[in-house]
């Protein structure tokens, strides 16, 4: 009976010891602002979400307007962010692309004017 005692012992100490440290996970709010855009943003192994901006006309006034889209990720330590906004029909180009990143994050912006396609945000970002 006493023999059974020690391997059942040894079992218990050994599964404390493997015991996984929890990894911390942070939430990370993304913004991007542009007219007729997709949007695409990722963190970590995350195969991606997409998204489209179409913005608006005003066609009293010829006016674009454009549109907004936000998303909240969940990073963990380590994880790279991956956002990006590219235009669907570059030659019909209105305004700039902006990406910014807040949270738990270093903000981070990246704007870029009517000769660029795309802008992107793709790093390993280090949390505060």
């Amino acid at each position: 009976m006493k023999r059974m005692r020690y391997p059942l012992i040894l079992a218990v100490i050994l599964a404390l010891g493997c015991k996984k440290e929890e990894v911390k996970e942070y939430t990370v709010d993304l913004e991007a602002t542009c007219w007729d855009c997709i949007v695409q943003y990722a963190a970590g192994p995350d195969r991606g979400r997409l998204d489209t901006l179409l913005g608006s006309v005003n066609e009293a006034t010829g006016d674009t307007f454009v549109e907004t889209g936000r998303y909240a990720l969940v990073m963990k330590q380590g994880d790279a962010l991956f956002f990006r906004a590219c235009r669907i029909r570059p030659d019909t180009v209105f305004g700039d692309i902006e990406l910014r990143t807040s949270g738990t994050v270093p903000p981070i912006t990246v704007v870029v004017d009517t000769s660029e396609t795309c802008a992107v945000i793709n790093q390993a970002v280090a949390l505060e």
